[in-house]
């Protein structure tokens, strides 16, 4: 999500205007996670077949190892960064693995509650677009249906007369 601050500035450039959320146990997470993929998107354009397969041994490796590692980093966002974005990111990412983490269901929603609470700091449009978000994430977890269709019916309250009608489609699925 962006953001907009009070600027003496008379014009706008994209390396003046972006800039990395201050949050390092994210940016640890996304560089584990950033590492798999490049490896992959190398072997995937490397004509010599021996680099190739060392390169997705490697990415093999980065990818095993960004999924040990990423959970904690993602719990570390959200304790320690409660008010940042990257929260938003950190829950879905926990809540999209839980399935393979041995969450327990009161973990689950405190996740998805933290993210849902600043998901609405964004206005209604995106509260809607992030419940819904969360709704599909908790559907391909294992006895999370209710929780799915609770916040599928949050994404249906946060919806105004001012969203478009695409972002009605979405959040009724």
């Amino acid at each position: 999500p962006g953001m907009m601050t009070t600027t003496e500035d008379t014009t706008l450039d994209a390396k003046g205007s972006l800039r990395q959320l201050d949050c390092p146990p994210m940016q640890q997470a996304r560089t584990l996670n950033q590492r798999a993929l490049l490896l992959q998107s190398q072997a995937a354009l490397s004509k010599d077949p021996e680099k190739k397969q060392n390169l997705l041994r490697q990415a093999s490796e980065a990818a095993k190892k960004a999924k040990a590692e990423s959970p904690a980093l993602y719990r570390e966002v959200l304790a320690k960064h409660a008010d940042s974005p990257a929260v938003l990111e950190a829950a879905l990412s926990l809540i999209k693995a839980a399935k393979s983490s041995d969450a327990s269901k009161e973990e689950i929603k405190s996740w998805a509650d933290t993210g849902a609470k600043i998901a609405k700091q964004y206005g209604s449009r995106y509260e809607a677009d992030y419940n819904t978000q969360i709704a599909t994430a908790l559907l391909a977890t294992d006895d999370m249906e209710k929780l799915a269709v609770e916040f599928a019916r949050r994404a249906e309250k946060a919806l105004t007369p001012q969203n478009p009608e695409t972002e009605e489609v979405k959040a009724r699925r």
